[in-house]
């Protein structure tokens, strides 16, 4: 049996076929190289960004401790008599101008005696006195922190009443977080820390000290990480609502009330207006466990419109 197939073509083709098995083989190889390349590199910017996130909080949320530490530490050392109110206002003050950061530094005692120096929505004082310690009253600060005209009397709000951060304060005795509530009568959610003062010798209570922080400064700080234009960076506590985000979505809306009660609803992931992040709280939710522990968590994958996202 005899063939009419060219001699050249036998000649070619025994060498040929290794050569294009050998590049298909390295295309196959690249392309998996590469692959591998991008999720190395996407599991490093992950890893970078969480850490950058991390050490920022830790930063921030230390520093409302820190304050009240030192509130604490110079009334005990009689450095701060917090019934000289001139002094005391004069204290809170140099406090918040100490730290930018911070939205408002504040003081009540068990008798009614209130003094706020605030941020929000401008530089000034908030007071309350024993005989009407329901009755809030607002004055501006100047440059020197001198105290201006009345501007606002808010009735029917007393602090040690209507404040978490009183409360919890006095009944566990130590300094610690309150939940996130509203700063003063604005649209602000802010997250507090508060310590208790003793007399040193009587062990009676002489009042709290308070810092107030707001979120929306996590929000600004998220904004700014150099991130793709894939990139979301989310904080959420362990049910996964939103504390803050990198988009330009507020993670928390007002349900009702006005004035000093108002009542806000917080943002859940599932809920978000973001189409990627709301795919994340969906992923999350079938996954209950992924945010339960507060362990470190493993890198994660789920898919979104047909890809996998970190």
């Amino acid at each position: 049996m005899t063939t009419n197939i060219p001699l050249r073509w036998l000649l070619t083709v025994p060498f040929a076929l290794p050569t294009i098995a050998a590049v298909m083989l390295v295309g196959y190889l690249s392309y998996r190289s590469g692959q591998e390349a991008v999720k190395t590199l996407t599991q490093q910017l992950v890893t970078e960004t969480n850490q950058r996130v991390t050490q920022e909080l830790r930063t921030y949320l230390h520093t409302p401790l820190l304050l009240n530490r030192l509130n604490v530490d110079a009334v005990q050392q009689a450095q701060l008599d917090p019934q000289n109110i001139p002094l005391l206002e004069s204290a809170l003050l140099n406090r918040l101008e100490q730290f930018e950061q911070m939205s408002a530094v504040l003081f009540v005692s068990p008798e009614g005696t209130f003094r706020a120096v605030e941020r929000l929505p401008f530089r000034r004082l908030v007071v309350a006195d024993p005989n009407r310690p329901n009755q809030i009253r607002v004055y501006p600060l100047d440059q020197n922190g001198k105290r201006g005209k009345l501007v606002e009397v808010i009735n029917n709000v007393d602090v040690r009443r209507d404040r978490p951060w009183y409360k919890r304060a006095v009944t566990t005795g130590k300094l610690g977080w309150n939940p996130l509530f509203q700063h003063g009568s604005t649209n602000v959610l802010t997250l507090n820390a508060s310590q208790p003062v003793y007399d040193r010798d009587t062990r009676q209570l002489l009042g709290v000290f308070s810092v107030h922080i707001r979120l929306s400064y996590l929000n600004e700080f998220l904004r700014h990480l150099e991130l793709s234009n894939f990139g979301r960076v989310m904080i959420t506590d362990q049910n996964g609502i939103l504390i803050s985000t990198s988009t330009l979505e507020q993670p928390f809306s007002i349900a009702s009330g006005t004035g000093f009660h108002k009542q806000f609803q917080r943002l859940t992931l599932e809920a978000s207006q973001d189409d990627l992040t709301r795919s994340l709280g969906q992923y999350l939710r079938d996954r209950p466990d992924a945010l339960a522990s507060l362990t470190p968590t493993p890198q994660l994958k789920f898919a979104h419109n047909g890809e996998q996202h970190y």
